[in-house]
């Protein structure tokens, strides 16, 4: 079906009713291992169990949502009648109804598990940028690099110390409005592949400030971010 971005979609009707198939590429993203999508997973099925609006997942006899099919790893959902943001501009009832479902899911703190800080942005040693400004010394990059340290250090040490102190939650992080469907009974929000820790703010702000189209609609109703607007992104 057309709308996959990154993964095959199908969809599959039966005596049972009608499902959604995703078929995985594990050769599209080295990050996505089947470790990752478990963690991922688990924090979609607390936030169907807490009561948010999601594709109903599908589990086998075993209670798992990952499937081997024919060597290839599978998920289903129950099919969700809706329409795509993209396919309508953005609106303040649009905008209420995304951002009441953020603040559902970040009020429930959910743990990230295993998963840590797995899929933020790599917070690295900042002993390894030390020794690189050394070995570089005055030549090339090195005086912007050597400049650049202490802001690097500091922005290290934030992530880290919000990790620490319960900052970081468990959250579906991919919010893209391809990834939303309005329903008769209100927002549905699916593929939760990329489900893991990230600070609350961060997601917020990124999501109010996400283009849709050339206009700049978005889930939030933000425009496009400029240089003037402080919104720090998930690559």
């Amino acid at each position: 079906m057309e709308g996959g971005f990154s993964n095959r979609v199908v969809r599959l009707d039966t005596v049972r009713g009608r499902f959604a198939v995703k078929v995985f590429d594990r050769s599209l993203d080295a990050n996505r291992d089947e470790a990752a999508l478990e963690r991922a997973t688990e924090i979609e099925l607390a936030a169907w169990s807490a009561g948010l609006r999601v594709p109903i997942p599908v589990l086998d006899d075993h209670r798992e949502v990952l499937v081997e099919v024919d060597d290839s790893l599978v998920r289903v959902h129950e099919w969700v009648i809706g329409w795509s943001p993209d396919s309508g501009p953005a609106d303040v009832e649009l905008a209420a109804q995304v951002g009441e479902w953020l603040a559902r899911l970040h009020r429930l703190g959910l743990p990230t598990g295993a998963a840590g800080l797995d899929g933020l942005d790599e917070v690295s040693d900042t002993g390894v940028w030390s020794e690189l400004v050394d070995v570089v010394g005055d030549r090339d990059f090195g005086p912007a690099l050597r400049t650049a340290l202490d802001p690097i250090t500091r922005a290290v040490e934030l992530v880290q110390d919000a990790d620490r102190d319960g900052s970081v939650i468990g959250t579906h992080r991919d919010l893209f409005p391809r990834n939303a469907l309005v329903t008769s009974a209100g927002l549905s929000v699916c593929d939760w592949d990329v489900a893991g820790g990230w600070l609350a703010t961060e997601e917020i702000a990124e999501d109010a400030a996400r283009p849709v189209d050339g206009r700049g609609r978005d889930l939030l109703g933000g425009q496009p971010p400029t240089g003037d607007v402080p919104v720090t992104h998930r690559q």
